[in-house]
């Protein structure tokens, strides 16, 4: 999944599809354009985070960059730029069927940011393209 992130209108927040389970292979908060999060959620009956990891990266604005991620019976690896930044227990997911997968750029107080930088907007993430397999 090449992307890289340039600026853009302001866009209305993302609202949860209403799926039992999402992977986020990339979560980024806006003030952190050297970091990401990779993580798992499970979000019924009640909501369960595995995996939570924060990944150190050069400045995702300036070039495009590669994420990905492989979801097998034993195991979800998370990929940046080609090397593994991640792995979580698939026996974590109570259901290997429907899954939300999220790529997330937003601006949002998450985490230590106290508040959206409205300076810093308006930012977009931009995907070259986004693949999807089902191995056989």
């Amino acid at each position: 999944m090449p992307t890289t992130c340039i600026p853009t209108p302001r866009a209305p927040p993302a609202a949860k599809i209403g799926s039992r389970q999402e992977i986020d292979v990339v979560e980024n908060d806006s003030v952190a354009p050297t970091r990401y999060g990779a993580n798992l959620h499970v979000w019924k009956p009640a909501h369960q985070g595995h995996g939570r990891r924060t990944i150190r990266t050069p400045d995702e604005s300036a070039d495009f960059h590669v994420w990905g991620c492989e979801f097998t019976p034993e195991k979800i690896t998370y990929y940046f730029d080609g090397r593994i930044v991640n792995a979580v227990e698939a026996k974590l997911v109570p259901d290997h069927g429907d899954m939300s997968i999220w790529l997330t750029v937003i601006a949002s107080p998450l985490g230590s940011t106290d508040a959206v930088d409205e300076a810093r907007l308006p930012v977009y993430a931009v995907f070259d393209y986004v693949r999807f397999y089902e191995r056989k």
